[in-house]
């Protein structure tokens, strides 16, 4: 971590196939994880390091993820398939440096403070608090994730602890040279067709175009593999915020299911029910009349499905809209269009 303050630059490694068990399209998919995970960091956010039972803070994201020109061909999102992996194995694994997506930061100047503060009084604080916003567990039950959301309120309250236990500083530092760097390529579809490459799409889109496809609103909020009470992990939830008279409330939250594949409709029912679980949850947990859509996205879908989802009487419990995706293209020309809405 200090490091990262004196360099300004957060790095982040790739997980490399091992020598003696080269499963290579295991550690692809691994990869294609973390960078679904970094797709949700975009210039401008305010950022707290956490690392080791520590947090230091507050930082500014001075870039989106970059990544050095040297590094492209092996660890960009154009790089990284089983078919490239597998033809330059060697170069792979005798990669030497740690790191290879950064992202610049600065400390910003009122809200960076002396000290360390032990992560444990900032969860502490959490398991005592009322439903006033996201339960821990959804928020922070996923420890091995790259990088993990804050609330505005989680974040004023860490800025509370902060200003109760440390003392504000102004460093003075000079701005960093983006110099052999450039931006990381999120939207990429490999020939892999990977579940996690495709998140990292629409979390790429989602952040940078505040939107994925024409029917959605503005989309302030993107998590990713996401416990859902004791539920299967979706594979994203997406929301907005409306402020009305200073109280903020959450506004249609999207629950995602990714497939890279054709689905049959057997699946498709199977995967209909456990949406409908995760919007029920939601909405028994915060006890609110927020409309909750379930998306569905995939490469194909047999052409029952489509007949099975008209007939379906919505609400159907708790969800208040199904909208079925469908994708095509790879490399840079990844397209989405919504074949089927149902309200």
């Amino acid at each position: 971590m200090e490091t990262f303050i004196n360099t300004k630059m957060v790095g982040v490694g790739p997980i490399l196939p091992s020598r003696k068990n080269d499963n290579v399209p295991l550690v692809v998919r691994t990869n294609w994880d973390i960078l679904a995970d970094l797709a949700r960091v975009k210039r401008g956010d305010y950022i707290i390091l956490h690392s080791k039972g520590l947090l230091k803070g507050v930082f500014e994201a001075e870039s989106d993820p970059m990544i050095k020109k040297e590094d492209v061909s092996l660890f960009d999102g154009t790089g990284i398939s089983v078919k490239n992996w597998n033809e330059k194995l060697g170069e792979v694994n005798q990669t030497t440096s740690t790191y290879k997506w950064w992202i610049f930061i600065k400390p910003t100047e009122s809200l960076y403070f002396k000290n360390y503060i032990k992560s444990e009084k900032f969860f502490f604080f959490l398991s005592t608090r009322d439903k006033k916003s996201l339960p821990p567990r959804l928020r922070y039950e996923d420890k091995n994730k790259t990088v993990k959301g804050l609330l505005y309120q989680d974040f004023i309250q860490i800025l509370k602890i902060f200003v109760n236990y440390s003392e504000r500083v102004f460093p003075t530092m000079p701005s960093q040279s983006f110099h052999n760097l450039v931006p990381i390529t999120f939207d990429y579809l490999a020939g892999d067709q990977y579940e996690k490459n495709l998140e990292a799409i629409i979390v790429n889109r989602i952040r940078t175009q505040s939107k994925i496809l024409n029917v959605t609103t503005s989309i302030d909020y993107v998590l990713n593999t996401v416990p859902l009470g004791y539920l299967k992990m979706a594979d994203l939830l997406t929301w907005s915020i409306e402020c009305l008279d200073d109280a903020s409330f959450i506004k249609n939250p999207w629950i995602w299911e990714i497939k890279k594949e054709k689905i049959e409709l057997g699946v498709f029912k199977d995967e209909l029910k456990k949406l409908v679980a995760r919007s029920k949850w939601l909405k028994e947990w915060f006890n609110d009349n927020f409309k909750v859509t379930m998306a569905f996205v995939a490469k194909e879908y047999e052409q029952d499905i489509l007949q099975y989802v008209s007939n379906i009487t919505l609400p159907l419990e708790v969800a208040e809209e199904a909208i079925i995706i469908e994708y095509s293209g790879v490399g840079t020309n990844v397209q989405f269009s919504v074949i089927k809405r149902v309200t």
